[in-house]
């Protein structure tokens, strides 16, 4: 069983309903504070940060970035609009083809009710392979800051997308 890491220690957002989530797509799911840890677990499949309020320190950069080459880890990012700017959490994310913005969408064509309630698509890649199931379903997200990706691949580092607008 896959298990996935949601990070805390800045005021994330992290909900009932994610951890629900998770667990029903058989993941198991546990907590971890980066600044208190001197590694990430070997059992991490998945690390998601959920919208943190706080910028990270650079131990807990440095924990990541560990996870994330010499593991070859996975990490799920959500960046809400209650979050100021992150200027270390951002850089870092910048070193692998992530440009966090302070720009809210509005999106033209797939919304319900008003256009900052986005109805994003679906990529169809290996991260999502098994959410083929929820194809008759719709992902309302709401109020969602803009994620660009710089570069796909660079070196050992690979950036996939799971969701995009139109």
């Amino acid at each position: 069983v896959p298990k996935a890491y949601f990070v805390k220690g800045h005021d994330e957002t992290i909900t009932e309903s994610f951890i629900n989530l998770m667990q029903q797509n058989n993941y198991e799911t546990e907590l971890i504070n980066l600044a208190l840890e001197e590694s990430v677990p070997e059992d991490a499949d998945l690390l998601i940060i959920s919208n943190p309020l706080y910028d990270f320190s650079e131990k807990e950069i440095e924990t990541l970035d560990d996870y994330l080459i010499n593991a070859s880890g996975n990490v799920m990012v959500f960046h809400g609009t209650d979050t100021l700017t992150l200027p270390r959490l951002e850089s870092y994310f910048e070193e692998w083809g992530i440009k966090m913005k302070q720009t809210i969408l509005i999106e033209d064509q797939r919304y319900l009710g008003n256009p900052m309630q986005l109805i994003p698509f679906l990529v169809n890649n290996s991260l999502n392979e098994n959410m083929s199931a929820y194809d008759s379903l719709y992902l309302v997200m709401p109020y969602c800051r803009e994620m660009r990706v710089l570069w796909t691949e660079n070196d050992d580092r690979k950036v996939e997308l799971m969701l995009v607008t139109s």
